[in-house]
C-alpha cells in the first residue's frame, strides 16, 4: 500500500512539473511576438513585412498590417489562456495530493508507534515466559585427602625463667635477647656489698667465739685435774665443763651463720640453668629486683614443638600419631613433617578448642619460639570418591540434599556427605558421577523448569 501511495505521489509531482514547464515556452514566445510587432513598421518601411513566417503587407498599407498583427496576437493570447487554465486544474489536483500525503504521513507515524509497542510487548512476554537460567556444577570422581588446616606456634621443648633468690640491685647483665647460653654460664650479678659486710662481721664473731671456746677448754682441763686430785670440789670442774659446751655451741652457730651468708652471697650471681638461647631480658643494669622479678627468659634451641588449638567439632577425627605438615610463615615457606604427640583432655570454655601438641619427625628445625606456622593435619584419604561443591549442598547431616537437574527440571535429591571445611566435599550416596546439580540451590525449588548454565567445574 505504501509503495502505491508513494508512486502516485511521484507521478503527481511529475505531471505538475511537466505542465509548469510546458507553459514557459508559450509565454516566452508571446513576449517575443509583442516586442517584434511593436517596431515592425519602423524597421521595414515600404518593404514587405515578414513576421513569424507570414507576410503582413507593406508599409503603405500599415493599417492592414496592424489589423493582421492584432489577430495574431489575439490567437496567441487565447492559446496562453487555455494552457493556464489547464495548469490551474493540475495545481488543484496536486494540492489535493499534498493534503492526502500529509494525512498519510500522520497515519503512518501512528501505525509505526503501534507496531513498536506491539513488538516490545511481544518481546517482554517471550522473555518473561522463559524458564530462569541457573548455574550448575558437576559431580566428579577423584582422589581426596581430607586435610584440616589450622595455625600453630613454635614452642621450645624446655623454657626457663631466671629469677634472683635475693633482693638487690643489678650490677651487670652479660647476655642480650637471642644470644646463645650454656648451662652454668654467668648471666647477671647483683650488688653483694651488704652480704659481704655481714659475712665479715659473722667471721669476726666466729673467730672470737673460737678463741673463747679454746680458753674454756683449757680451763676445764685444768680444773678437771684439780678435782681428780682432791684439790677442788668436783662441781667446779662440772661448771667449767658447762661453760665449755656453751662456748662450743656458740662457735657451731656462728660457723653455720657464716656458711649461710657465704651461700647467700652466691645467690647474687645468676647463672644459666640450661643450654639454649635468650628469649627475652626485661630488665636493665641498675634496676632493683626481688625474688619475684624475671631477669631472663631462656629456651632450649633444639627439639622444638608445635602448639595449636583444634575446634572441638573435629576432636573425634584426631588421634596420637596423626601425620601433619608444618610450614613456617617465612619467606622460604619450607614444609616439615610432623605428627601429633599429645591431645588435650580439656576443652576451653571460652574458645571451644582443644590444645594439641605436635613434634617434628626427625631433627627439629631451628625455628624461633613463638613463630606462627601453617599446619595441615591429614585426617583421612578417600580414593575414587564422589565430590560436589560445598555450596551446592543444602542442610547438614541427615537433612543434606542437592537440587539435581533432570530434563531441565529441578529435583530435590537427599545425599549423604562428609561435612568438612573445604570447597568440595565427599558424597557417600545419593548422586553419581556426571550428575548436574544447582551450584546455588538457595532461592529455587523442586519442580521448577530451568535453563542450564554450566559453571567452570561442570565440564
Amino acid at each position: 500500500m505504501t509503495v502505491i501511495i508513494v508512486a502516485g505521489f511521484v507521478f503527481a509531482l511529475s505531471i505538475y512539473a511537466l505542465v509548469a514547464l510546458s507553459g514557459i515556452p508559450t509565454l516566452c514566445r508571446f513576449e517575443r511576438i509583442i516586442v517584434r510587432a511593436l517596431g515592425v513598421c519602423e524597421r521595414h518601411g515600404e518593404q514587405p513585412i515578414q513576421f513569424d513566417g507570414a507576410t503582413l503587407g507593406t508599409g503603405r498599407n500599415a493599417a492592414a498590417a496592424h489589423e493582421r498583427l492584432e489577430l495574431v496576437i489575439a490567437g496567441f493570447a487565447d492559446e496562453v489562456e487555455n494552457r493556464h487554465g489547464r495548469m490551474g486544474e493540475w495545481t488543484l489536483i496536486i494540492n489535493n495530493l499534498d493534503s492526502i500525503m500529509i494525512t498519510f504521513r500522520r497515519s503512518l507515524t501512528l501505525l509505526l508507534v503501534l507496531v513498536c509497542i506491539g513488538a516490545a510487548y511481544a518481546g517482554y512476554r517471550r522473555i518473561s515466559s522463559r524458564p530462569p537460567e541457573i548455574e550448575v556444577t558437576a559431580v566428579r570422581t577423584e582422589d581426596v585427602v581430607r586435610v584440616l588446616a589450622v595455625t600453630g606456634r613454635i614452642k621450645p621443648r624446655l623454657a626457663s625463667s631466671v629469677q634472683p633468690l635475693v633482693s638487690g640491685t643489678i650490677l651487670t647483665l652479660t647476655k642480650v635477647e637471642g644470644a646463645a647460653v650454656r648451662r652454668g654460664e654467668v648471666l647477671a650479678t647483683l650488688d653483694a656489698q651488704t652480704s659481704r659486710t655481714l659475712i665479715q662481721q659473722a667471721a669476726a664473731q666466729l673467730t672470737a667465739r673460737k678463741a673463747e671456746a679454746e680458753q674454756k677448754a683449757r680451763d676445764y682441763s685444768r680444773l678437771r685435774r684439780l678435782a681428780d686430785a682432791g684439790g677442788i670440789a668436783p662441781r667446779e670442774a662440772e661448771a667449767a665443763n658447762t661453760d665449755l659446751n656453751t662456748a662450743r655451741e656458740a662457735v657451731r652457730q656462728l660457723e653455720a651463720q657464716v656458711r649461710e651468708l657465704e651461700s647467700r652471697s652466691r645467690d647474687f650471681t645468676l647463672k644459666s640453668p640450661i643450654d639454649g638461647y635468650v628469649l627475652s631480658r626485661p630488665v636493665d643494669p641498675g634496676q632493683n629486683v626481688t625474688p619475684q622479678t624475671v631477669v631472663y627468659e631462656l629456651a632450649t634451641a633444639t627439639e622444638s614443638e608445635i602448639e595449636l588449638e583444634v575446634d572441638e567439632q573435629y576432636l573425634s577425627e584426631l588421634k596420637v600419631g596423626l601425620d601433619a605438615t608444618v610450614s613456617p610463615l617465612t619467606g622460604e615457606r619450607r614444609q616439615y613433617a610432623a605428627r601429633i604427640a599429645t591431645i588435650g583432655r580439656r576443652v576451653s570454655e571460652t574458645s571451644g578448642a582443644v590444645p594439641v601438641r605436635l613434634v617434628f619427625v626427625g631433627k627439629a628445625p631451628s625455628l624461633p619460639a613463638g613463630l606462627s606456622v601453617d599446619v595441615n593435619l591429614k585426617i583421612a584419604q578417600h580414593m575414587g570418591a564422589l565430590t560436589v561443591s560445598r555450596a551446592a549442598v543444602l542442610g547438614l547431616g541427615e537433612q543434606a540434599s542437592v537440587m539435581l537437574v533432570q530434563n531441565d527440571t529441578l529435583v530435590s535429591k537427599p545425599v549423604q556427605v562428609i561435612d568438612w571445611p573445604s570447597p568440595r566435599i565427599v558424597v557417600l550416596s545419593g548422586v553419581k558421577t556426571g550428575d548436574l546439580v544447582a551450584a546455588d540451590p538457595r532461592g529455587i525449588r523442586a519442580g521448577m523448569a530451568v535453563r542450564v548454565k554450566r559453571g567452570v567445574d561442570a565440564f
